[in-house]
């Protein structure tokens, strides 16, 4: 039998899920759970909603309130701090218009429009939430829809699951439905032991289902899990949080037995049923849990009556119906009635059966209609939501539409802007051109007659330099064989340091003396560098002799500036083939 109202159920669901959290959520700490962006942003955003609850405190709840408003949000954080809001002034209790239908549908098409499921999924549950219940119904299963599309599941999917569940069973009497989401419900469990209570109201909902199903087997199945949980929690009542009473743990044991019991009636195991009914309805009446002792009557008086003991039938069916018409259990009161109205003809008191029979038809009429009205509420609710997609699509494709308008609007005021800058620029451009070619083309006939003067001074200059270079070359090369020719030590660094280079015949002698100086020196240079030119096998030569830049000129009669030039180049090139050797050291060790 389901024993609790729907409110108590979620917030149930809620503060005894949250009960693990220990910290108190701030201002950043909200922030920081809302900028997330993945999957785990329903149980992280969860967490921080929970965090109220486990730790009330109205006035820090107004303080951060306060203090978000001044912040300049997006549209994600804008909508999280709404679901904040929302939970925590119905929480506290707290009058304002954000927890209205209509604030509420404008964030939900805010959220729509951000094109997240996830978080849209979070905005249907809140707006379900202050619709009629069956309007709820539809809006809960369609964010259920979307977490099982993007395969969510966290801690709390089942409080979901549970609440639909309910919604079928008592206000649309869809019982398949409301077997089939209890199931679903406690698939997606993760965590049973943290939260008995409402997992065991989750089999309990299922049982009944079935037994409203005449499925036997399958409600069996789903009380003897609530017997086994419970036999668990005696056995280690340590692990379960939060704890529950030893009361009612008794009492939902005997719950228990009564479904199988009722299941075992549907089987035609008749005594068996009896048995266990009596210990169900001992149990209930020493808890006072009166619409449960309603419905364990009604069940006794179905026994008897297929025993023909159509008295205690008909005194059981009339204790139920004043139990079911105090809870105001309308289905209890439907199992009463219509037993009541059998009973009391089988023992020939057919006012009461008029009665009995007379009440039964009303309020199966009634419950029809509901039954049907809810349908018509889910097709209302179905219209609504089609409505909601497509004001969505309308105001996306007006977003488009407007912001492809501004920007055809800014890129022509930008357009034009250049076009005019140009038209400005090029008149002024004309005559600044005019006077700088002026410039131009004095300091270019200046420049060319100072360019003219240096380089007849430089050739010169130059020419008296290689005029002295040869002279000094002849005497040199004239002393140096007089000396090889009398045998006498000579001194090969010496010479070719004084070495000048300037043509072949200069190259092929100063190539064989600087062999003589150091042995095996090319056949090394040519093993390592194979693809080297004359000129950089000469400048590396007289690198070799630590010459500075000034003394390679000299020596070859180039400028200083033609061989920096020419030692930069070859760097570069020793050091793209041995990148790990500096270049100087490579000189060296050739």
């Amino acid at each position: 039998m389901i024993k609790r109202g729907l409110c108590f159920l979620i917030l149930f669901s809620t503060l005894a899920l949250s009960h693990a959290h220990a910290q108190t959520y701030g201002v950043e700490e909200l922030l920081k759970i809302w900028s997330v962006g993945d999957t785990s942003q329903t149980r992280k955003a969860g967490d921080g909603t929970l965090d109220m609850f486990t730790h009330p405190n109205k006035d820090k709840f107004l303080a951060v309130v306060a203090d978000l408003k001044k912040r300049n949000l997006d549209k994600r954080k804008q909508i999280f701090f709404y679901t904040y809001q929302f939970y925590g002034y119905r929480f506290f209790g707290i009058e304002d218009s954000i927890i209205s239908k209509p604030y509420c549908f404008k964030m939900l098409k805010e959220a729509a429009l951000l094109g997240d499921d996830q978080l849209l999924s979070e905005m249907y549950i809140i707006y379900g939430g202050i619709c009629a219940p069956e309007e709820e119904i539809y809006y809960l299963l369609k964010a259920a829809e979307m977490r099982e599309r993007r395969n969510i599941n966290s801690a709390y999917t089942y409080a979901q699951y549970e609440k639909i569940s309910l919604l079928t069973y008592e206000f649309m009497l869809d019982y398949r439905s409301s077997a089939r989401y209890a199931a679903k419900g406690i698939y997606t469990y993760l965590n049973p032991d943290k939260n008995l209570h409402n997992y065991i109201l989750l089999l309990d909902i299922a049982g009944d289902s079935y037994v409203k199903l005449n499925m036997p087997d399958s409600a069996i199945y789903y009380y003897q899990k609530i017997r086994q949980k419970i036999a668990d929690y005696r056995l280690s009542p340590a692990k379960f949080t939060p704890r529950i009473s030893i009361d009612a743990i008794k009492l939902w044991d005997n719950i228990a037995l009564g479904g199988i019991a009722r299941a075992f009636t549907l089987k035609a195991q008749y005594d068996t049923a009896y048995n266990l009914l009596q210990q169900n309805l001992r149990s209930s009446m020493a808890f006072q849990e009166w619409a449960d002792v309603s419905l364990v009557q009604s069940a006794l008086g179905q026994i008897d009556y297929i025993k023909k003991d159509y008295s205690s039938a008909a005194r059981r069916y009339s204790l139920a119906r004043q139990l079911a018409t105090s809870s105001k259990k309308d289905i209890l009161l439907s199992n009463a009635l219509e037993g009541g109205a059998r009973a009391f003809a089988a023992i020939g008191r057919f006012d009461s059966a008029f009665f009995y029979q007379k009440e039964y038809l009303i309020l199966k009429t009634s419950l029809e209609a509901r039954k049907y009205e809810s349908k018509i509420q889910m097709v209302e609710a179905q219209v609504r939501y089609d409505g909601i997609q497509s004001l969505v699509a309308e105001t996306k494709y007006e977003i488009a539409r407007q912001r492809n308008l501004r920007n055809i609007i800014l890129s022509a005021v930008f357009l034009l802007g250049v076009i005019v800058f140009l038209l400005f620029n090029r008149n002024r451009l004309k005559y600044i051109l005019r006077q700088t070619e002026l410039e131009k083309q004095t300091q270019l006939a200046e420049s060319e007659a100072e360019l003219v003067r240096k380089e007849i001074l430089f050739a010169q200059n130059q020419l008296a330099e290689l005029v002295h270079h040869i002279s000094e070359k002849n005497q040199l090369i004239e002393g140096l064989e007089n000396r090889l020719a009398e045998n006498e030590r000579i001194d090969l660094q010496d010479v070719l340091r004084n070495f000048t280079i300037l043509t072949g015949n200069d190259w092929l002698k100063f190539k064989d003396y600087f062999g003589k100086a150091y042995p095996n020196y090319w056949e090394s240079l040519q093993t390592k560098l194979p693809k080297l030119t004359q000129s950089d096998e000469r400048l590396l030569a007289l690198m070799k002799l630590q010459l500075g830049n000034k003394e390679i000129a000299a020596a070859t009669g180039v400028s200083a500036e033609s061989v920096r030039v020419s030692i930069h180049r070859l760097r570069k090139k020793i050091e793209a083939i041995y990148p790990d050797i500096p270049f100087e050291e490579f000189v060296a060790t050739i």
